[in-house]
């Protein structure tokens, strides 16, 4: 017994895949991710500061408790700010145009009060001028991968990819 096969006149035709007017790009995708697992893992370090500051009886020499305490809600906040960078982008959502200013914003305030308070500080109490040098360039080297970061970030959302992706108008 063989079995034939009934060919229809449409059984030559292919289909093709719907293209969706706005296709998700993997970049879009990878960046979010990055900045997502970039973004956790500095708000439970910041966290983890804020309690050692509020909750431990502990002097550190040249700091005053409140500014300590500013300093860690500041850097709580600009975590966030990358978080809801991570999670717009992640969603595709429209409103990631603004969160990229509002984590700039958040993290300059951040980086600036940290420049000026806290960084001069632990440079003056450095056993040596190169440790000194070490906490200097430690510090501007974060800060500008922060900078960098939202920079791009404002760049790659004005491109006519990002305006299709994210239906900006």
């Amino acid at each position: 017994m063989s079995e034939q096969h009934y060919a229809t006149p449409k059984a030559d035709l292919s289909v093709d895949a719907q293209q969706s007017p706005n296709p998700k790009r993997t970049a879009t995708t990878v960046w979010g991710i990055i900045f997502l697992i970039m973004g956790l893992l500095g708000l439970a370090i910041s966290i983890f500061g804020f309690i050692a500051v509020t909750s431990l009886e502990m002097d550190l020499p040249g700091y005053d408790r409140s500014t300590l305490e500013l300093d860690a809600v500041l850097s709580i906040l600009s975590k966030f700010g990358l978080l809801g960078l991570s999670i717009g982008l992640l969603s595709r959502g429209s409103w990631v145009k603004p969160m990229v200013y509002i984590g700039l914003v958040l993290s300059l305030i951040d980086t600036i009060f940290k420049g000026i308070v806290i960084i001069p500080v632990q440079a003056s109490q450095a056993i040596n001028e190169a440790q000194s040098l070490g906490v200097y360039g430690g510090f501007y080297g974060v800060a500008g991968i922060s900078l960098a970061i939202y920079i791009s970030m404002i760049f790659y959302l004005r491109s006519d990819a990002s305006k299709r992706e994210f239906e900006f108008d």
